[in-house]
């Protein structure tokens, strides 16, 4: 890890910050945390792209433009994944507020205001 990378602790921080933001900045933040998948890649996941169950979870998601590649989830995103989706069956695997599929520039935005919720601003300056 490059000397800018974040600790544990702010690791940690972030995480928890996420996840009482509610259940889908809490599944974003953990699939770029723990399984370090950029926004691209998390926005243009469908929940079509899941498969597997319990340690065997995973999502197909095409890296840098490739085809597309079964990315193992945590524990913790699989178990975030499925609280976020609260039973739909198809679609978008995050959605923005207004319903429609996270992009990007959303995703970036959330991670920000996760940032500063947890303390972390000093990291962005």
């Amino acid at each position: 890890m490059g000397k800018d990378a974040p600790t544990l602790e702010e690791t940690a921080a972030f995480l928890e910050a996420a996840q009482a933001a509610g259940p889908r900045d809490h599944a974003l933040a953990c699939l770029l945390t723990l399984n370090g998948l950029e926004f691209a890649a998390i926005c243009s996941a469908t929940v079509e792209d899941l498969a597997g169950a319990g340690a065997a979870r995973c999502v197909h998601v095409s890296l840098t433009g490739g085809r597309p590649t079964p990315v193992p989830l945590s524990a913790r995103t699989a178990a975030a994944i499925d609280e976020q989706l609260d039973g739909r069956a198809g679609g978008p695997l995050l959605l923005a507020d207004d319903g429609g599929p996270l992009r990007p520039a959303d995703a970036a935005a959330i991670v920000r205001r996760i940032v500063h919720a947890a303390g972390l601003g000093h990291r962005l300056g």
